[in-house]
């Protein structure tokens, strides 16, 4: 194993190789708490690193996304959700697009753990430049049940309206619908007290579209909002997933490390919005 202290000393290769290692936990890093995610002590440490060992570190995390890229299902979940989670907080632009590429992909990997596929599409609500509507409708045809509590988050950051719209659209489900309550709640908070009243008034208008498995959850929440109500400014999460995998992680290492948040612009926060299955 190699010390951090002779990091700096590496070529760029051995940089690269280093980092895998410690992605899987196979290299000491100074941690914060015993169980902080390596991705988080790499980051940390960053400024610790030359500005030539800095420059390998992150042109060896885009060779390694891109060989995750190119075979999802070829590494351990642990080390791609690591790499995932490094890559997305490094703010290369090249993280985005292959990612995007992936997500559009994940129908052709039906081995892909259910954690793995969160982490790359949480990655792309979470990462700018923010996708589109078209994009987060691609995501949602591929596999509604699994993407669309995601696919909800991605459309509510960059457009609630189109967020809204989408509801109709959602699975048939209970955990759905209380999934979408709590991520409009999430929006409203960060909105003006005048797109406030437009977001509710927007959802009731909708909710005769919508199965009542939906439109109940949602129509209470409306109901608890007045037309207008004064701002508060707070930043928000909007990471409110219903996969029975993702909830059993809840409170483990995985969870708090991957699981952020996906926000409308919002300052980097450790929040996540969980709804039981």
């Amino acid at each position: 194993m190699i010390g951090l202290e002779k990091v700096n000393g590496l070529a760029p290769t051995a940089i690269q190789e280093w980092l895998a290692g410690a992605l899987r936990g196979r290299e000491p890093l100074p941690k914060a708490t015993p169980d902080e995610p390596p991705h988080l002590a790499i980051l940390r440490l960053r400024h610790e690193l030359t500005s030539r060992a800095d420059t390998a570190l992150a042109d060896g995390a885009r060779a390694l996304l891109g060989q995750f890229c190119d075979h999802p299902t070829s590494q351990p979940d642990d080390y791609a959700q690591e790499l995932v989670a490094l890559c997305s907080n490094l703010r290369d632009p090249e993280t985005p697009r292959r990612l995007g590429d992936l997500a559009l992909r994940l129908s052709d990997f039906p081995r892909i753990s259910d954690d793995l596929r969160f982490a790359v599409l949480g990655a792309l609500v979470d990462t700018p430049p923010p996708r589109d509507v078209a994009f987060w409708r691609q995501i949602l045809g591929q596999n509604p049940h699994k993407d669309a509590g995601m696919a909800l988050s991605g459309i509510l950051a960059v457009d609630w309206r189109a967020g809204v719209s989408l509801l109709p659209d959602l699975p048939e489900t209970e955990s759905a619908g209380r999934a979408a309550a709590i991520k409009l709640d999430k929006t409203w908070a960060y909105l003006s007290a005048e797109h406030r009243a437009s977001l509710v008034d927007a959802v009731r208008s909708i909710l005769p579209r919508c199965p009542r498995v939906i439109s109940q959850p949602v129509g209470d929440w409306a109901g608890t909002k007045p037309a207008a109500a004064p701002g508060n400014g707070q930043s928000v999460s909007l990471l409110a997933e219903w996969s029975p995998t993702f909830i059993r992680v809840v409170g483990s290492r995985a969870a708090s490390a991957r699981f952020r948040c996906a926000r409308l612009g919002a300052p980097r926060e450790a929040e996540g919005v969980l709804v039981p299955a």
